[in-house]
């Protein structure tokens, strides 16, 4: 079967995979689909076929669409891996981890965070004190440029989507997704993820908990409970401690949806 998807499609095995294998999910249009109905067809695929190359393939185009620019996929993405996972256990954890947590922490900061000074010293317009020049006397000219210097600081318009006008949940780009989908792969491990909870993925995990993206927060939760689920019993006690640590920040997280989440994760 993955011989024919890639003999009609070399470029992206994805698009004909549908119509190549209808004849497990009955008659669908496959080309005709949108990418995320599409994702989902070749997830039940992967639920209900026993076809190892196929499966190697579709692990392939996960990595390759983790990063997609539509949202819609990247949530697919992660439902497929959960899927993967759930079916051949620890190889595929093995295969993407990696390449997922590689694109948590590239997108971990915003592009341009803290990078931006004082605008009117980065424009040169205000001359910092510590550049060894005199600061300058009531009454002088140099008063008059350092007036013309604030004010045009204090008019100067505010461009939206960036500095102050950013929104808390803007310019993250993939780091939501692609931490759900490490959680969808913990999810379809299960007990077998215990060696792969390394002491970097917990800090990162801990990280997240933290981060100014309040939804980044609460996937970040989610994470953790599932990481809870999977290591329930003597392997969860080895990081309880810290772990508890970390839920009670959330207990006191600013957005009513991680305090909700929390009322139901601590139980685990």
């Amino acid at each position: 079967a993955a011989s024919e998807v890639y003999a009609q499609a070399p470029s992206s095995p994805i698009r004909s995979v549908v119509h190549t294998e209808d004849q497990l999910i009955g008659n669908v249009q496959g080309p005709n689909l949108e990418m995320p109905p599409r994702l989902h067809l070749l997830q039940v695929l992967v639920d209900e076929a026993n076809l190892p190359d196929f499966d190697n393939l579709m692990v392939s185009e996960c990595l390759r669409l983790l990063e997609d620019s539509e949202v819609r996929v990247r949530l697919a993405v992660g439902q497929l891996l959960r899927s993967l996972a759930a079916k051949h256990g620890v190889t595929i954890i093995e295969q993407c981890q990696e390449r997922i947590l590689s694109s948590v922490n590239d997108h971990f900061d915003r592009e341009g965070e803290g990078s931006r000074a004082d605008s009117a010293f980065s424009s040169g317009i205000i001359t910092p004190s510590g550049a060894g020049g005199m600061p300058s006397q009531p009454g002088s000219p140099g008063s008059t440029n350092l007036l013309a210097a604030l004010l045009q600081t204090s008019y100067q318009p505010l461009v939206p989507g960036v500095g102050q006008l950013r929104h808390g949940t803007e310019g993250w780009k993939c780091l939501e997704t692609s931490m759900k989908a490490f959680q969808q792969l913990v999810e379809g491990t299960g007990a077998a993820v215990a060696p792969y909870i390394t002491g970097d993925v917990q800090d990162l995990l801990y990280r997240s908990m933290h981060h100014p993206n309040r939804f980044v927060r609460e996937t970040a939760h989610f994470t953790a409970a599932s990481m809870c689920e999977a290591l329930a019993g003597p392997q969860l006690l080895e990081i309880g401690q810290d772990l508890a640590e970390r839920l009670a920040d959330g207990l006191s997280d600013n957005w009513s949806q991680v305090r909700l989440l929390l009322t139901s994760q601590l139980k685990w």
